[in-house]
């Protein structure tokens, strides 16, 4: 009589079967609701960011930004942050309602990816104009930059000691722009209507 295991025989001319265990179902590695990104406002390419480098948060499915400024053929000042949904306005190039300014978007898709020493990011970097726009802001002069625009931004975290009486904050900015601040705030808002930069609104 033959053996038997698990039900069926063994010996000469059988292959012995044996029950190997069923390995649990894995979880799938669940995708983080939000992806964050830099923040800079304003950030000279051959000195780094000058308006206090933040960070923001969005949707996972939206990009992170980088945003250059050009004036004529030479960069002016790059932008940090976060974009919207449009991820088909990637790498286009399109004029601004200002004579002669013109940007760059590019944008990428994971944490911190809009870092100036991204990998992904390397072969865009422009060539710096050949006049810095200013040396990185105080913080109070960095508050007065926040002010001066007026669209309603968190001021970045720092503890800044209190401001100078009698300053007028858009004066005291030393920033070789060329635009006006009325000018830049329209640059911002017109960015964020077209969808590529998210402005963080304080309190939210």
């Amino acid at each position: 009589m033959w053996p038997w295991i698990l039900g069926l025989p063994t010996g000469p001319g059988y292959l012995r079967v044996t029950q190997c265990p069923i390995p649990p179902s894995t979880s799938p590695v669940p995708v983080p609701d939000i992806r964050t990104c830099h923040f800079c406002l304003l950030e000279d390419p051959s000195v780094g960011c000058i308006s206090g480098s933040e960070k923001c948060t969005i949707s996972s499915s939206s990009p992170c930004m980088v945003i250059t400024i050009y004036y004529d053929v030479k960069v002016r000042f790059i932008i940090r942050g976060c974009g919207q949904y449009y991820s088909y306005r990637c790498q286009e190039k399109r004029n601004t309602y200002f004579a002669e300014y013109w940007y760059q978007a590019q944008c990428c898709q994971y944490n911190y990816c809009n870092s100036w020493s991204s990998p992904q990011l390397q072969s865009f970097l422009p060539e710096p104009h050949d006049r810095p726009l200013a040396l990185p802001l105080s913080d109070s002069q960095i508050q007065w930059f926040y002010q001066a625009l007026n669209l309603s931004l968190p001021v970045p975290n720092f503890h800044a000691g209190k401001e100078p009486d009698g300053l007028d904050p858009v004066v005291t900015l030393p920033l070789n722009l060329g635009l006006s601040f009325a000018e830049l705030r329209h640059m911002y808002l017109f960015l964020n209507s077209s969808g590529l930069l998210v402005l963080p609104q304080a309190g939210l």
